[in-house]
């Protein structure tokens, strides 16, 4: 198990690189281009970071490398929620940063939880069922 999980650090890398620059584009997007976007925008910034979290532990394996990543992953957000003041229709504000912050935290809690169930091959899909080997 443990060489499936190095052999695949490389790539997650890479998507979460390009996750990166999505989410990047979509927060220096003009308010214009982004009306009509469905539900709360708390949400999508908690969601959109738990995303960016989620594939921290599993790229980087120390608790000291996923703690130091994950802050500056909420300094990313922090920048470029500083960023927004001078796109078109958008504004800094700091609900927005709280809101990427607690996503990076959460994503991060979720992944570490996933990510030992899966490298102590305790993961099953049927509560009380033998793990799956």
């Amino acid at each position: 198990m443990m060489g499936s999980y190095n052999r695949h650090r490389v790539p997650l890398g890479l998507v979460w690189i390009a996750q990166l620059g999505i989410a990047a584009y979509f927060s220096l997007l003009p308010a214009v281009r982004l009306a009509g976007m469905p539900g709360s925008d708390k949400l999508w910034h908690l969601g959109g970071y738990l995303a960016l979290a989620l594939p921290i532990p599993f790229i980087w394996g120390s608790r000291r490398r996923v703690l130091a990543v994950g802050l500056l992953l909420a300094l990313y957000g922090v920048g470029l929620e500083f960023a927004q003041e001078y796109v078109p229709g958008r504004s800094f504000e700091l609900s927005d940063m709280f809101a990427n912050s607690a996503g990076v935290v959460c994503g991060i809690a979720l992944a570490v939880w996933l990510r030992s169930a899966i490298l102590s091959r305790r993961w099953s899909l049927v509560p009380g069922s033998p793990s799956l080997r």
